[in-house]
């Protein structure tokens, strides 16, 4: 990612645009420094999408960990504002029901494309991902950058 302008500049203009604050800790949570800002990280807005960056972050996590041979059963479930990710691994008894936003679900199509090679066919990212967090980004003064080889679109 690519930063315009100062940090502390940054930190003013994320307070108009949590959405955009969002995309931007998920992809780099070292960007803002939680010491450096602690006003940023007490508003309300702020801290959630604080909290829903770090539950991304870990989804991606998890999802980029399965192992070809044993993936869990992956459905996308959307409605008319949201979609629901979920996943349901046998030999767990798990069933994890995630509700997304399409800028959640864009940015977690990016996230995993970023830590595997085979990302699963349902989160294969596209160019309206790219074309979503880049936009959101972009409203903080962030620029996405070239994706790795394994984040180009499908």
């Amino acid at each position: 990612m690519i930063l315009r302008g100062s940090a502390t500049s940054l930190a003013r203009r994320v307070l108009r645009h949590p959405e955009s604050l969002l995309c931007a800790l998920a992809l780099d949570p070292s960007l803002l420094s939680r010491n450096r800002n602690f006003a940023l990280y007490t508003a309300p807005a702020m801290r959630r999408s604080h909290a829903r960056a770090v539950s991304l972050r870990a989804l991606a996590r998890d999802i980029a960990s399965w192992p070809p041979v044993h993936s869990p059963v992956l459905q996308l479930l959307e409605s008319d504002r949201a979609v629901e990710l979920v996943y349901h691994d046998e030999t767990l008894a798990l069933t994890r029901r995630v509700p997304l936003d399409p800028l959640e679900m864009s940015l977690l199509k990016v996230l995993v494309a970023r830590r595997t090679q085979a990302p699963p066919a349902l989160l294969r990212t596209r160019a309206e991902d790219l074309q979503r967090v880049s936009e959101a980004l972009a409203r903080i003064g962030i620029e996405l950058g070239d994706p790795p080889d394994s984040a180009r679109c499908a």
